[in-house]
């Protein structure tokens, strides 16, 4: 193209013609592979040989003519008129071609005409029959309707007959007094139903029932005119290839007259698809015309329920007032029932924990003020609470269903949790020291749980180590005891630390596990005849390295909350017995968490079986050896044949003291305070909640109680630090309402004879009328939680 462009500019134009056809043949997919490359080859070819020779031809006849050799001239003349025939030919055959690649193109637009008028009219199809199928299901639904008013127009009129039946006071009583509101609300409700069901009867059910049946009648007359359509496009496609088939032959009579025939398919082809298009336009403004009936029904319905709900909350001060009614009745029955339990524990106490305030340490729950309406309705109840209480027996469903709602916020709950986390502990003790000895680390998980959803384990680990640390003189015995106190920050501590432990520990458990255990016996007593305890130490050292090195590796992967009880008993201890820092730390993260999980891994879940003596001889070896690492003393005196151990320790006491130092974290990031001389104080004015990241739940105006002071103060006028810590809570608000505050709740009421006793007996009598109040405004468990 490039090199004859310039000089014949029309053969450029034509090639780039052909190309043009050539592309849309291609897309068209009208030819074989076969027949286009033929086609379109003679078509690029062609030309240039006749038009070459046309040139020559020419060139000839000119040169003949001016010599005037009338022979050659005449001769010229018949050869150029040839190879004009022939060039006409071949240009004929380009413009059928391109014809019938502009053919194949609207074949291939009939075929998407067709197609997409045929779904229309299938979709057209279908919606006229749901619509009437909404038709007969809304007059079914409206003849129910007008039933259920009537059933509720005579359970109205029986109400307002029961209400006759009641006699003198009992009339004026809260539930009497919402009979006739009631019945009248009912009645009226039912009136807004019936006009409802009238309205959605004649601006819907009836028109659109009108309109289906003559979109239906429409529908008969088009399907068959559908098909016609579908028939005469099939017979015009048909045409088309056989016009196809008949060019190649180059029989141009017969051409023409198949290209009369296409024509005339064609045009019968276009008025059906125009009728079918006719038809359906029209039935698509009724199908939309439609669309406004349904809004009408749903304009209908939606006024019913607006006004309907209006109503309703016309209705909700004597709601309120009923509930607030019912809920003091019920409060009333418990807070006998726990008064006689309590006056009945406190009279039977020996004279030395009795006093003569005793009788009148809770006479107050026999005159408890009544629950006001905004108080006893604080939360709405949802679907899933009033499913869940619905189950309740006589009266008590409506204050266990409002508490539960209440108790999905926290709220309900938050003055126990309030009392267990006061700063001394008492009643969380109380709690725990009554249950049974194999129940007791099961409730102290529970508690835990519960405390650390609403985050105050932190705080009262905080406190606990500030009052350990300050009451003690003696280092050594720091966190030793087996207290409250101790027993919070253990269960706390191995909560946390599972998946750590499961995850860097368990691997060697199981090697210890799997080892001989005959050969990690390093005392000769013990060992068997011809044991060499030289090499069994070695084992034990060679294992205890192992884990030493695997816990000073994860250092980065210690629980959050964990390391920040390192750096609260880092700080108080250092504060006060500076010698002894490292020594209290190793004492809480080895004694207190890697060393029990290796002497009894099966509790902490890093194997199945309970070890039995003789395979726990491995354990117990390398447990005594990181602790006394982890405390800084070398064995001697009783243990002489621990003293080979002692080379352990002096090899590691500078690597455990710098791991120490890498699991503190900054003391102002946790709420201490560097420059205080007491490090509570400067957090005394804080909430006892973490500040950051999360707030936990608050006591509403109007259900504060006034009978229990700040949970955090009890006996001890100290308010819990505060610690700035975003952390996950070992399980949510949701989680320890649904399971564990109930099962906490529960087990409070059972023991609560015991608890009595247990309070006076430590000295916290002070404690019980707190618990008292709190028990009288939670409910009867048996009750709430059926």
């Amino acid at each position: 193209v490039d090199s004859i462009g310039d000089a014949n500019p029309q053969i450029v134009v034509y090639l780039q013609d052909c190309k043009k056809i050539a592309e849309t043949m291609r897309k068209s997919e009208v030819l074989h592979e076969s027949d286009r490359e033929m086609d379109l080859k003679s078509l690029l070819i062609e030309p240039f040989f006749h038009l070459s020779r046309l040139q020559h031809l020419m060139e000839d006849l000119l040169k003949n003519i001016s010599m005037g050799s009338s022979s050659s001239v005449f001769t010229g003349i018949g050869d150029v008129e040839d190879c004009v025939a022939t060039i006409k030919r071949i240009l004929h055959d380009f413009r059928l071609l391109a014809s019938e690649a502009e053919d194949s193109t609207a074949q291939q637009s009939g075929a998407g005409m067709v197609n997409a008028l045929g779904r229309a009219v299938e979709n057209l199809a279908e919606f006229n029959r749901l619509s009437k199928k909404s038709v007969k299901m809304t007059r079914k639904i409206n003849a129910s309707e007008k039933a259920l008013v009537d059933e509720q127009t005579a359970y109205a009129d029986n109400m307002t007959k029961i209400k006759q039946t009641l006699e003198g006071d009992s009339k004026k009583s809260a539930p009497a007094l919402v009979f006739d509101s009631y019945a009248d609300l009912l009645k009226r409700i039912g009136v807004l139903d019936s006009q409802a069901a009238s309205r959605v009867a004649t601006q819907f059910a009836n028109p659109l029932g009108q309109l289906s049946q003559d979109i239906e009648d429409s529908m008969s007359e088009l399907t068959p005119l559908k098909k016609e359509m579908e028939s005469s496009y099939q017979d015009y496609v048909s045409l088309l290839s056989k016009l196809l088939s008949t060019a190649k032959g180059k029989d141009q009579k017969k051409v023409g007259e198949i290209e009369k025939e296409v024509q005339q398919r064609k045009k019968i082809f276009d008025n059906h698809a125009s009728e079918v298009s006719t038809r359906l336009r029209i039935l698509t403004q009724k199908k939309e015309k439609a669309l406004t009936y349904y809004y009408a029904s749903m304009k209908a319905q939606y006024d019913y329920f607006v006004v309907g709900l209006e109503r309703m909350q016309q209705f909700k001060p004597q709601m309120d007032a009923l509930d607030a009614y019912i809920k003091t009745q019920d409060r009333k029955e418990w807070a006998a029932q726990l008064h006689f339990t309590i006056s009945h524990e406190l009279a039977s106490l020996p004279s030395e924990l009795a006093s003569d305030g005793d009788a009148q340490l809770v006479s107050f729950l026999l005159d408890l003020p009544p629950l006001q309406p905004s108080t006893a309705t604080s939360a709405t109840p949802s679907a899933a609470t009033t499913s869940s209480s619905s189950s309740s027996s006589s009266s008590s469903f409506i204050s266990s269903s409002s508490a539960t709602a209440a108790s999905h916020h926290g709220v309900q709950y938050q003055p126990l949790v309030d009392l267990l986390s006061a700063a001394n502990l008492a009643a969380l003790n109380s709690v725990v020291a009554t249950c049974s000895t194999e129940e007791q680390e099961g409730i102290m998980r529970v508690a835990v749980r519960i405390l650390d959803a609403f985050r105050k384990t932190l705080p009262l680990i905080k406190y606990s180590v500030y009052k350990e640390v300050d009451a003690t003189t003696d280092p050594s015995t720091l966190f030793r005891s087996n207290n409250i106190s101790t027993k919070l920050i253990g269960t706390f501590t191995k909560l946390t630390g599972l998946p750590y432990l499961q995850r860097y520990l368990q691997p060697h458990v199981v090697d210890l596990l799997n080892a001989n255990a005959s050969s990690f016996e390093v005392d000769p007593v013990k060992a068997r005849e011809g044991e060499n305890v030289e090499q069994n130490m070695t084992r034990v050292l060679e294992a205890a390295q192992n884990v030493l090195d695997t816990v000073i590796r994860s250092v980065n992967d210690v629980p959050l909350t964990l390391r920040v009880v390192c750096t609260f008993i880092a700080y108080e201890v250092g504060r006060k017995f500076p010698a002894n820092r490292y020594n209290s730390i190793g004492g809480y993260f080895f004694l207190r968490f890697v060393c029990p999980a290796i002497l009894s891994p099966s509790a902490y879940g890093l194997m199945e079986e309970v070890l039995s003596p003789d395979s726990s001889r491995p354990f117990i070896l390398v447990s005594k050896v990181l602790q006394n690492l982890s405390n800084g003393i070398e064995f001697g005196g009783k243990e002489a044949y621990m003293v080979a151990a002692n080379r352990f320790i002096s090899k590691n006491t500078d690597k455990v003291r710098h791991f120490f130092d890498q699991l503190l974290l900054n003391p102002s990031d946790v709420g201490l305070d560097l420059s205080s001389s007491s490090p509570l104080t400067s957090s005394s004015s804080s909430s006892s909640s973490i500040s950051s990241g999360y707030s936990s739940p608050s006591l509403t105006p109007s259900s504060s109680l006034d009978y229990l002071d700040s949970a955090s103060t009890a006996s001890t006028g100290m308010v819990l630090p505060a610690v700035p810590i975003q952390y996950t809570a070992l399980a949510t608000l949701d989680e320890v309402i649904a399971v564990d505050l109930r099962l906490f709740h529960s087990t409070t009421i059972r023991n609560l004879p015991k608890i009595v006793k247990s309070l006076a007996q430590y000295r916290n009598k002070d404690a019980v009328p707190k618990v008292a109040r709190v028990l009288a405004d939670l409910g009867d468990p048996s009750l709430l939680y059926k």
